[in-house]
């Protein structure tokens, strides 16, 4: 039974690294994309954690009263559920410099309260409040100066009642 068990992990393995050299670049996309997806859902907060490194665009999920962060890239999306409430996170890259100073006022004039601001040569943070709920921008500039611009995110909040 052991050398059974033994055989089929062995050849297991030899397929699973046939199939990454020979090329089955979309198995193993797949296979690299899913590992990722529940590293990361582990990492927030385990099965109550979705990530989606596939449809990256703004969830529906989140309220039409919190602006879409302008230009940038969406790389991918998560949603955290917890006693407490609810988080939903988008992160960008290539973002502008000028995206926060823009979503700021964009947060305002939907009648979002700031309730801290901090802008720096390296990046951009703000936190805003409405009732029970919150959101979040944190921006970064590219460390490597490549040019790609700045990444981050936007985190709503969403606290039960």
């Amino acid at each position: 039974m052991k050398r059974k068990t033994a055989t089929i992990l062995l050849l297991s393995i030899f397929l699973i690294s046939s199939l990454m050299v020979s090329g089955c670049s979309l198995i193993t996309d797949k296979i690299g994309e899913k590992a990722t997806e529940t590293a990361v859902e582990n990492a927030i907060g385990g099965k109550d954690t979705k990530v989606d490194l596939k449809n990256a665009e703004w969830p529906k999920s989140i309220p039409s009263d919190v602006p879409k962060l302008s230009g940038g890239k969406i790389t991918m999306t998560a949603e955290n559920t917890v006693t407490e409430g609810k988080t939903t996170m988008v992160y960008y890259e290539g973002v502008d410099a000028a995206a926060g100073g823009n979503y700021k006022t964009a947060l305002e004039q939907a009648g979002w309260k700031m309730t801290m601001t901090n802008q720096s040569a390296d990046g951009y943070m703000i936190v805003a409040e409405k009732d029970k709920r919150a959101v979040n921008l944190v921006l970064t500039a590219d460390s490597n100066n490549s040019g790609k611009g700045m990444s981050g995110w936007v985190a709503y909040t969403e606290k039960n009642q």
